[in-house]
C-alpha cells in the first residue's frame, strides 16, 4: 500500500455523491481531519490510517500520459504519437527515435551522448525498412507527393494514389517498370476516379515517364485492380481550356451549350478523345460566333492535333445544324471587338464594288 500524504497531489475520481464535498477536504480525513490517507490497491479505496473511515470508494487516479516530452506539442495533448495513414511506408506504426537534446532534467547533453543517439537513430533506420516493398515505397511516396503537389491535387486523390500503389506492388503484376512510371499512373487513375480533370498530357508533363507509358500502365491498373473510374467529360476540361485561351465569356456559355447539345442529342462520340471533341466544339463555336481562334492555337491548348479537330468539324456542325467554319463574312477578334474586315479592326477592308458606266 502507498501512503497519499502530500497536499501538493489531489486525488480525482469519477463523479459520485463524495463529489459534493469541497475540495479542500479531499486531502483530509472527513472523520477525524487526519492527513495520513492511503488507497488500497486491491479495492481502489481511500481509507484515513488514523480511524479506518473509507472516504472514497473505487478511487481511480488520473495520470498524466506516458510518451515523448515533444508529444504534446508535436501531436497534441494526450497523445503518444502522430496518426496512422497510408502515406508513410510504414503507415506511421513504427517508433522511431527522435533528435534528443535534452535529458529528462532536463540539461543539454554532453557532444559524446549526442553522437550515441545519432547512431542509434541511424541503426534503428535502416533496422526498420523491413522488406523490399517498404523499401521500394520509400522511394516512391517521395515521387508521388512532389507530383501531387505539381498538379494541385487534393490529398484525397493522393490517398487513392498511394492505395493503388500499394495494391500494384502486393498484386506483383507490375514488376519490372520504372518507379516513375507507375507512380504518374495511379495518379492519372486517381483523378479519374475522383473526377479531376488532368490529361495525360499534363501528368506527362509533371513525371520523369513518357505519356505512351504512362497510358499503357493506367489501362493495365485499371484492368487489373478493378478500378471503377469516371469516363472523362469534355465540360470538364472546358474551365482550364478557357483560361489559357482567355475566352470571353460569352463564347464560354456556347461552348457549353453546345457540349448539352452533343450529350442530350445522342452524338456518337466512341472512339474520340475528348480533348479533341471539346477543341473542335471550341473552334465551331468561335467561328459561329465571330472570334479570332484558329485550329492550331486550340489544338495546342489541348494537346492534340490541329488534324483531329479538322476531321471532326463536319460531323459536328451536320449535328448541330449550325453554318460551317468560315461561311460569316466577319470575324471578330478574342475580345468581341469589330469584325476583323472592317478597317476598324486593324485588318484591310475589302474593296467597295464599282458601279458600271453607262
Amino acid at each position: 500500500m502507498s501512503t497519499f500524504a502530500s497536499s501538493s497531489e489531489r486525488v480525482r475520481g469519477p463523479a459520485s455523491h463524495t463529489d459534493r464535498i469541497p475540495r479542500e477536504s479531499l486531502d483530509r480525513c472527513r472523520n477525524c481531519g487526519g492527513t495520513r490517507l492511503f488507497r488500497d490497491e486491491a479495492t481502489a479505496d481511500l481509507v484515513c490510517q488514523d480511524c479506518g473511515l473509507v472516504n472514497r470508494e473505487g478511487e481511480a487516479v488520473v495520470q498524466e500520459p506516458l510518451g515523448h516530452s515533444d508529444d504534446a506539442s508535436r501531436y497534441g495533448p494526450g497523445t503518444h504519437g502522430r496518426a496512422t495513414t497510408v502515406l508513410l511506408p510504414d503507415k506511421g506504426l513504427r517508433t522511431r527515435i527522435g533528435p534528443l537534446t535534452r535529458n529528462s532534467v532536463p540539461s543539454p547533453l554532453s557532444h559524446r551522448r549526442k553522437m550515441e543517439f545519432a547512431r542509434l537513430r541511424l541503426v534503428d533506420r535502416r533496422q526498420g525498412r523491413g522488406d523490399s516493398g517498404e523499401r521500394n515505397l520509400e522511394t516512391a511516396l517521395p515521387q508521388l507527393k512532389r507530383l501531387t503537389e505539381a498538379l494541385g491535387l487534393p490529398r484525397t486523390v493522393e490517398e487513392t494514389a498511394v492505395r493503388l500503389y500499394r495494391e500494384s506492388l502486393a498484386r506483383r503484376g507490375m514488376r519490372g517498370l520504372r518507379i516513375a512510371s507507375l507512380v504518374a499512373a495511379c495518379v492519372y487513375v486517381a483523378c479519374r476516379v475522383h473526377g479531376i480533370p488532368r490529361t495525360l498530357r499534363v501528368v506527362a508533363s509533371q513525371s520523369e515517364a513518357p505519356r505512351s507509358v504512362i497510358a499503357t500502365v493506367s489501362i493495365h491498373l485499371i484492368r487489373d485492380l478493378r478500378v471503377k473510374v469516371r469516363p472523362v467529360n469534355p465540360m470538364d476540361l472546358l474551365p482550364k481550356l478557357a483560361e489559357d485561351l482567355e475566352f470571353p465569356r460569352e463564347l464560354r456559355s456556347r461552348i457549353r451549350e453546345y457540349l448539352e447539345r452533343l450529350d442530350k442529342g445522342g452524338y456518337q462520340s466512341s472512339g474520340v478523345m475528348p480533348a479533341t471533341l471539346l477543341g473542335t466544339v471550341a473552334y465551331v463555336a468561335a467561328q459561329e460566333g465571330g472570334w479570332r481562334y484558329s485550329q492550331d492555337r486550340i489544338a495546342k491548348a489541348l494537346g492534340v492535333t490541329s488534324v483531329s479537330l479538322r476531321n471532326r468539324v463536319p460531323s459536328v456542325v451536320s449535328f448541330l445544324r449550325i453554318p460551317p467554319p468560315g461561311s460569316r463574312p466577319g470575324s471578330r477578334s478574342p475580345s468581341g471587338g469589330p469584325p476583323s474586315n472592317s478597317p476598324e479592326g486593324g485588318a484591310p477592308g475589302l474593296p467597295e464594288p464599282v458601279a458600271a458606266q453607262g
